[in-house]
């Protein structure tokens, strides 16, 4: 029997968070058995009530999961927890508790961080940020500038380790966001 994995999550934190939930059932030693989009419920958990038979453990990735509708109640007997053998990753692109219903209950549900709302919250993320990279001074124009020019943490990030290779001595500067970066 299967357990349930949830992505919610849109644009560039979702591409992330399904890696990481990926790579982190891989490292448990499940095999990645099939991708498909939507699809029906039933369908779905009848077909994945065991692992395959080369692989032990698999995973099935069900992209646009909004597709299946909502999950019936007379299937929630069927989930299983954590270890079982097939691990199906839903991808939603926003919270699906209305429609998984109970079995919201047993399944795992990854979220993307969010994103802090005020402009000095979001430069402090930056350096901690940072700091984890092994930068070891942000200028705080090139904070500033970082936070005026990406919403997106993911994006945000990404820049971060790109400057974090450039940095000389480990600092970065208001002069090094503006000619590695783009506005």
């Amino acid at each position: 029997m299967p357990h349930l994995y949830l992505v919610a999550a849109a644009g560039t934190a979702q591409r992330t968070l399904v890696a990481s939930t990926l790579r982190s059932l891989e490292e448990k030693g499940y095999c990645l058995g099939g991708k498909q989009e939507g699809g029906d419920w039933v369908g779905l958990i009848a077909e994945n009530r065991s692992g395959g038979f080369f692989d032990e453990r698999k995973i099935v990735l069900v992209e646009e999961a909004e597709k299946l509708g909502p999950f019936p109640e007379k299937l929630i007997s069927l989930l299983e927890p954590q270890d079982a053998a097939v691990a199906i990753v839903l991808v939603y692109l926003a919270d699906a508790a209305k429609t998984l219903g109970g079995a919201l209950g047993k399944s795992t549900v990854m979220r993307a961080p969010e994103a802090p709302r005020w402009p000095q919250q979001r430069q402090k993320w930056v350096l901690d940020r940072a700091r984890e990279l092994g930068i070891s001074r942000v200028a705080p124009d090139a904070a500033a500038l970082l936070v005026e020019w990406y919403d997106d943490l993911e994006e945000l990030a990404s820049e971060l380790e790109k400057l974090a290779m450039a940095a000389e001595g480990g600092v970065i500067d208001a002069d090094a966001v503006r000619a590695l970066c783009l506005d």
